[in-house]
């Protein structure tokens, strides 16, 4: 007959190990989800003369039935820049704009590194792991905002057209935001049954 206490470390270092893997698991998905954010569709818009405008946190793209794409990209600056004419007043909402790439890219390597750090039990503490993917996470909510607020205020092109946020860009990041927070809980939920 075993006795009740010996099992308890075994189920203990069961459940951490589980925790982990699950963690690892949400961290790898969210750099994944991330990575391909970054240069995918957030939001689209039909332009008065029919036209597609389709805006990445990388640049904005034209497309109309029959004639070839019109792109122009401030990551990095290439092709038509006059698609992405700065709208009066504009210049502010187009660094903010500007912005969300990197920030995407930055939640990407945080979550990557929180991954490592999960992976490698370093440091011990399991809080500070969660709070390096809650890092991600506070930066990817601020990519999703600046996306979200700034391109008709940015560019004149699409000032007086009825933008649709919510591409498979947007889903991306909202899919990310949510992992690298419950990476981060899981974490803390683990530094708090340590303790």
């Amino acid at each position: 007959m075993s006795h009740p206490s010996s099992s308890a470390p075994s189920a203990s270092a069961g459940g951490a190990i589980r925790f982990r893997a699950a963690t690892a698991i949400f961290l790898v998905l969210a750099a994944f989800a991330l990575q391909r954010s970054a240069t995918s569709p957030w939001a689209r818009a039909t332009a008065a003369d029919g036209a597609r405008l389709i805006l990445t946190p990388v640049g904005l793209s034209r497309i109309q039935p029959g004639a070839p794409s019109i792109d122009c990209r401030w990551w990095p600056r290439w092709d038509k820049q006059a698609l992405c004419t700065v709208a009066p007043g504009g210049d502010r909402a187009l660094s903010r704009l500007r912005a969300a790439a990197p920030l995407l890219q930055g939640g990407m390597w945080l979550a990557i590194a929180a991954l490592f750090l999960v992976v490698l039990k370093v440091p011990r503490s399991p809080g500070v792991r969660g709070a390096v993917a809650w890092g991600a996470t506070a930066l990817v909510m601020a990519a999703i905002v600046v996306v979200m607020r700034s391109p008709r205020d940015a560019l004149a092109t699409l000032r007086d057209v009825p933008l649709q946020l919510g591409a498979i860009g947007a889903i991306l990041a909202w899919s990310a935001l949510l992992l690298t927070f419950l990476a981060g809980l899981l974490e803390l939920t683990r530094a708090r049954s340590a303790s």
